[in-house]
């Protein structure tokens, strides 16, 4: 049986895709403990969607949880072999509301999952913020550069896209003390 998380403790998320979703999740742990004895997990292992959404699917993901800093990696597989079944591994991301992503520069998710058009933190431009052209020659033309035009994606005003003062990331912020008393916090699959 699995160890319970200790508080203090390292340790890394992974998502196993195409689990059978008729198993118990305690097959399923020994099912990796015993395919896998160098994964040490620190828990049972989860679904990753509640018992409802399982019902109809022959096949889910679950969320595994390993002891240190495990990297996918360093695991040495693509895929592990779940009750024999062939199952795809990926890293585990949690985000949030505010959790702001780098590429297209709005909230809610982080950047592993973006789909969006690229859009720069400091100008707003249809590219990557590494990438914004500035015209004076003395600039080194890198992110940190803050010559004019600068402006927030966000809501238009005269401060980069991750300003913590931004009134966008404000409202975020009280939306996110609100909803955190009620809601769990979001989960993605790996980028």
């Amino acid at each position: 049986m699995c160890e319970k998380v200790e508080i203090g403790k390292r340790f890394r998320q992974f998502l196993l895709h195409g689990v059978l979703t008729h198993l118990s999740l305690p097959e399923i742990s020994d099912s990796i403990s015993t395919n896998y004895p160098q994964l040490v997990q620190r828990q049972t292992p989860c679904w990753l969607t509640t018992a409802e959404r399982c019902e109809n699917k022959t096949n889910s993901t679950i969320v595994m949880t390993l002891t240190d800093k495990v990297k996918k990696a360093s695991i040495g597989h693509q895929n592990l072999i779940v009750c024999n079944r062939e199952c795809q591994l990926d890293d585990y991301i949690t985000y949030g509301w505010n959790t702001q992503c780098h590429n297209c520069q709005t909230c809610g998710h982080p950047t592993g999952l973006c789909r969006n058009n690229s859009c720069s933190a400091v100008c707003a431009g249809p590219h990557h913020t590494r990438e914004r052209p500035c015209t004076l020659p003395i600039c080194k033309k890198d992110p940190t550069c803050t010559h004019p035009p600068i402006c927030c994606m966000n809501c238009n005003a005269p401060h980069k896209a991750n300003d913590p003062n931004c009134p966008e990331r404000i409202k975020l912020r009280t939306y996110s003390k609100v909803a955190t008393t009620r809601d769990a916090p979001m989960v993605g699959v790996a980028d």
